[in-house]
C-alpha cells in the first residue's frame, strides 16, 4: 500500500494498492482512491482510513510520505505496531550510486514496469488524472554525478500547476521487498486473510485463492477498468 497525506487544501490524499510479484514480474493495481481535503486523526480522516483499508486489504507493508504532514500518520501507525515504511522522497535511494533520490529510485522502477522492452506486466487503474499525471512528469535525466534522477514534486507543481498526487501514490508501492531493514509484525486481524497466516502459509493461501479473484479488479468505486500500459 502506498500512501500520499494531505491536509486541508488544494492537494488530494491518495491511497495506492498494488498486488506484486517481483520474481514473476507481475503487478496489478487493485485500488486508487482519492479523498480531497482529508483531515487528520485516529479515529477518522485520512490515517483512519489507513487503518480501516489495512483491515480490508492486508498489505504487507504501508509505504508512506513521511515529510511534513504525514511525519504524524507514520508515527501513529508505529506506535500501533502497523508495518510502516516512511518514504522520504528527497532522501537517499537504496542504490545510492544509481539514483539521485529515493524519488528518483522508486519512479525509475515504475518507468521499468511499463516499458515494453523490459520483462514484465503491469496493469493500472483507468484513472484520468493518473495517465495524465504518466504524461505530464517529463523525462528523467542524468546529473553531473552521472545518477538517475526524476523531477521533484515541487518541480512538477511548478511547471504543471497540479500535484502529482494519484502517481507519487502509485510509486510509494514501488518498494521491493529486500529493502526492508527489518521484516515488521503484521497484526493479527481475526477478520482478514493473510495477514493471520505466517508468509509461507499465505503464499499457499494466495495461490489456492487466485482463481477466485481473477476477474476482481477492485477499485474505488467497485469494479473498475485496468489498462495495460
Amino acid at each position: 500500500m502506498g500512501a500520499d497525506p494531505a491536509g486541508i487544501g488544494s492537494d488530494k490524499a491518495v491511497i495506492s494498492i498494488f498486488d506484486i510479484e517481483w520474481e514473476k514480474r507481475e503487478a496489478r493495481q487493485i485500488a486508487l482512491e482519492i479523498f480531497a481535503k482529508t483531515t487528520l486523526g485516529r479515529k477518522g480522516g485520512f490515517e483512519g482510513i489507513i487503518r480501516n483499508r489495512f483491515i480490508t486489504y492486508h498489505p504487507l507493508i504501508i509505504s508512506v510520505d513521511a515529510v511534513g504532514i504525514g511525519a504524524g500518520v507514520v508515527d501513529n501507525l508505529e506506535e500501533d505496531g502497523y508495518p510502516v515504511l516512511r518514504i522520504f522522497g528527497g532522501g537517499s535511494a537504496t542504490e545510492k550510486d544509481i539514483y539521485h533520490s529515493r524519488r528518483s529510485e522508486l519512479y525509475a522502477r515504475l518507468r521499468d514496469w511499463l516499458n515494453p522492452g523490459k520483462p514484465g506486466r503491469i496493469k493500472l487503474i483507468n484513472n484520468d488524472d493518473l495517465r495524465v499525471q504518466l504524461t505530464q512528469i517529463g523525462p528523467m535525466f542524468q546529473t553531473v554525478k552521472g545518477k538517475i534522477r526524476a523531477p521533484s514534486k515541487e518541480e512538477f507543481k511548478k511547471k504543471n500547476k497540479r500535484s502529482p498526487d494519484e502517481l507519487d501514490a502509485t510509486v510509494y508501492c514501488m518498494v521491493k521487498e529486500e529493502e526492508w531493514k527489518e521484516r515488521p509484525g503484521v497484526l493479527e486481524i481475526s477478520l482478514g486473510k493473510p495477514s493471520q497466516y505466517s508468509r509461507n502459509e499465505w503464499a499457499q493461501t494466495v495461490e489456492e485463492e487466485d482463481e477466485d479473484r481473477e476477474d476482481e479488479e477492485q477499485g474505488h468505486y467497485g469494479n473498475v477498468p485496468l489498462v495495460d500500459l
